[in-house]
């Protein structure tokens, strides 16, 4: 082999390690800049119907418990308020996953007799009545109805409603002893609604 076969040789071994160095290289950084990161904790995604109904106590006669309705009442004290005939309904799981859950009342913007004069109070199940509180009081956030109408929406109670389930209201709605003549030829109407969602586990 001449010197210059050798040179050449030279040359071709030396651009072939250049290569492998440069490939060893690249491959280090990317090995160092490449992380994979492994979560310890397991997720899991269960899929369930969530299906919550109110059932009215006499489902039978329509309308007569779907609308809460207070015409030319008079104002009354707790203690009157709290014996008028309560709205009786349930709140039933009938689907496959626990659920909590917010009962509202459903109040049009259109209503004459405001809040700031009702009070209301409830029982639930074989608990003790709640103390009453006006329902300009309770937590209040704008929705849509059914129909898309804007409506107010008061919160009423919040609770956990297992799968099989039930639990028994009594709500009160009263005006206020302290309402004065500008209630007179008023009205209130509000709808029951109740909000759910699943329960984390």
């Amino acid at each position: 082999m001449n010197k210059k076969e050798t040179k050449k040789s030279d040359i071709v071994a030396r651009i072939i390690g250049i290569i492998v160095g440069i490939i060893i290289v690249l491959g280090i950084s990317y090995a160092l800049f490449q992380v994979v990161l492994t979560g310890k904790k397991k997720n899991d995604v269960v899929a369930g119907t969530l299906s919550l109904k109110i059932k009215e106590e006499d489902s039978s006669i329509p309308k007569k418990y779907t609308t809460i309705e207070l015409l030319n009442t008079a104002p009354l004290s707790d203690e009157d308020g709290l014996k008028e005939t309560p709205y009786v309904f349930t709140i039933i799981n009938d689907g496959n996953i626990d659920a909590k859950y917010t009962l509202k009342l459903e109040v049009s913007k259109t209503v004459t007799l405001p809040t700031t004069v009702l009070d209301f109070a409830y029982k639930k199940d074989n608990s003790s009545m709640t103390t009453p509180k006006l329902l300009s009081n309770a937590t209040k956030e704008e929705g849509k109805s059914v129909t898309n109408e804007i409506v107010d929406l008061y919160t009423i109670d919040t609770g956990v409603i297992n799968v099989g389930d039930s639990i028994d209201y009594n709500l009160h709605i009263w005006v206020d002893k302290a309402a004065d003549n500008t209630i007179m030829n008023k009205e209130f109407n509000a709808i029951l609604r109740v909000d759910g969602v699943q329960k984390n586990k």
